[in-house]
């Protein structure tokens, strides 16, 4: 009798843990559409930046769903419209990925945080089963979110609504994938270094705790059945996306998506609205500036319209055979990542020993690149540039109520244009030759599939040589942490003019005149 009892008790337990699975399997079209709601209250913070404009907003709708945003809109003329990219990335970073962004560039970013609500502390078994509910409720109401989201986005005059694109990132790819394919507002939606496969991707993630395979398998399926089951499953919505394009973005190197939840991005590739990009680099995180330039780039690249080079490169250029340093021999020249310390010695050679404890020691080929791609932008993110910070301290002097940049702040740059403009350069231009096939490399994956580095260099280089020469002392303004100039045509400039202008008017022109050097051996006849 009591081994009846039993059996009927563990028969009853399989059929509610089996019915509650199938439950959370199936995918909440319904749900998802029912819990937008309309919009009921909107709060809108305005955030101080020194170039475009960025607002906290807060959005509550009819069925009680709350959307807690950030957005980054560019300058823009009246009347005119721009672009639109939501984000949907990792649970910590959330709305706060607007500040990895730089700059909007002509292009408007929005952020949300997911809407969890419970106890952020789930250091614990037992306030992770208590949170269970709540993660659950945080999945499932993330697909409305982006959609209220994407309603009061597209509700602002300055946003092209033909042209609003989904970004999942990391984590946020399986909800923004379930998001986009039941929202056809979205023109466009990007997998950027997620999985096609939620239970191998669990399971490697739990790799660091559990090292039985078998347990660390079954713990993943017992995670994935107690927050969500198969609601999310990529491989589910991928093909709803259709016919609408879907880009998924994957990291050759990637140390948080296994290679196993990988391959079903390759096969769903074969589809015709699909396309995947690999990327050089590991996954995407806050500290890997070089791999978030790289997303970076391709989205705007995308989003903005992508370089041709349909006739062949405007400037082509032929490469050098690769010689090692005292050597006579002909050698194979060094994989990309194995790169740096022979481009280090052989830059310190050319330019001279005091630019040695100024460069970077990792990615000095990426960090050239992006750097570059980047001076006729308006930022140029610190943490992928190739040189540091100079020891010396940025000078300024009062001048009444404003301050000036004071001319001995340019003594800060005297010792890097002294180097730039001692090196020969014809020197400087064999360098270049001898490692452009891996710049190329960099610079293909850095977004441009169809660019052809040496025609950005030469286009950069142009944009320098086109930098103001304004009336000194330059007047500044401090409306923040940072100085700004005071003329607000200065202050639009991009980040390599702005440069120039910061190292003084004679650093600049002989900085533009080695400038103007260099594009003469590297450019084709004009």
């Amino acid at each position: 009798m009591k081994r009846r009892i039993v059996t009927l008790v563990v028969g009853v337990i399989l059929v509610v843990v089996v019915s509650y699975g199938v439950y959370l399997g199936v995918p909440r079209h319904d749900y998802f559409i029912d819990r937008i709601g309309d919009i009921r209250d909107v709060e809108v913070i305005e955030e101080e930046r020194p170039i475009d404009r960025s607002y906290s907003v807060r959005l509550r709708s009819s069925t009680g769903l709350e959307v807690n945003m950030r957005v980054l809109r560019p300058e823009v003329d009246v009347g005119d419209k721009v672009p639109l990219v939501l984000v949907l990335g990792g649970q910590e970073t959330g709305k706060d990925a607007i500040d990895l962004l730089g700059n909007a560039d002509g292009i408007a970013f929005a952020a949300i945080d997911y809407p969890y609500y419970g106890d952020k502390d789930l250091d614990g078994f037992w306030k992770s089963i208590y949170a269970v509910p709540d993660v659950q409720r945080a999945f499932l109401d993330s697909p409305p979110a982006v959609s209220l989201a994407l309603t009061w986005l597209l509700e602002q005059d300055w946003i092209d609504p033909e042209r609003a694109e989904l970004a999942g990132v990391s984590l946020g790819v399986p909800f923004a994938l379930a998001a986009g394919a039941l929202d056809e507002r979205f023109s466009r939606v990007w997998m950027l270094h997620g999985g096609g496969d939620n239970l191998a991707w669990v399971s490697h993630a739990a790799r660091r705790h559990i090292d039985n395979d078998f347990l660390r398998n079954m713990t993943a399926r017992l995670a994935l059945f107690a927050v969500h089951g198969n609601s999310f499953e990529p491989q589910r919505w991928i093909p709803e996306i259709a016919p609408r394009p879907l880009i998924m973005v994957a990291a050759r190197d990637d140390d948080y998506v296994p290679r196993e939840a990988q391959i079903p991005l390759e096969e769903a590739a074969r589809s015709p609205n699909i396309e995947l990009i690999w990327t050089d680099g590991r996954h995407i995180g806050p500290n890997r500036g070089n791999e978030l330039q790289q997303l970076l780039a391709i989205v705007r690249n995308r989003v903005l319209g992508p370089e041709s080079r349909v006739t062949g490169p405007v400037h082509p250029i032929e490469s050098l055979q690769w010689v090692a340093p005292d050597s006579g021999a002909l050698v194979e020249l060094p994989d990309l990542n194995d790169i740096d310390a022979y481009l280090r010695l052989e830059i310190v050679d050319t330019f001279g020993s005091g630019l040695d404890l100024l460069l970077a020691n990792d990615a000095m080929i990426d960090r050239i690149v992006a750097t570059i791609d980047n001076l006729p932008r308006s930022h140029v993110a610190e943490r992928v540039r190739p040189i540091g910070r100079l020891n010396s301290t940025f000078e300024t002097s009062a001048a009444g109520e404003a301050a000036i940049l004071d001319p001995a702040n340019f003594e800060r740059y005297r010792v890097l244009v002294d180097m730039l403009v001692l090196a020969d350069p014809d020197t400087v231009v064999d360098l270049y030759r001898r490692y452009y096939p891996l710049l190329q490399k960099s610079y293909e994956s850095l977004g441009y599939p169809q660019g052809y580095f040496n025609d950005r260099v030469v286009a950069v280089i142009d944009h320098l040589l086109e930098t103001p020469v304004p009336e000194e002392p330059l007047r500044l303004i401090r409306p923040h942490v940072l100085f700004e100039f005071e003329d607000p045509e200065l202050e639009a400039l991009s980040s390599g003019q702005k440069f120039l202008l910061r190292m003084g008017s004679e650093n600049a022109a002989r900085t533009k005149q080695a400038l103007d050097a260099l594009r003469s051996r590297i450019a084709a006849s004009d």
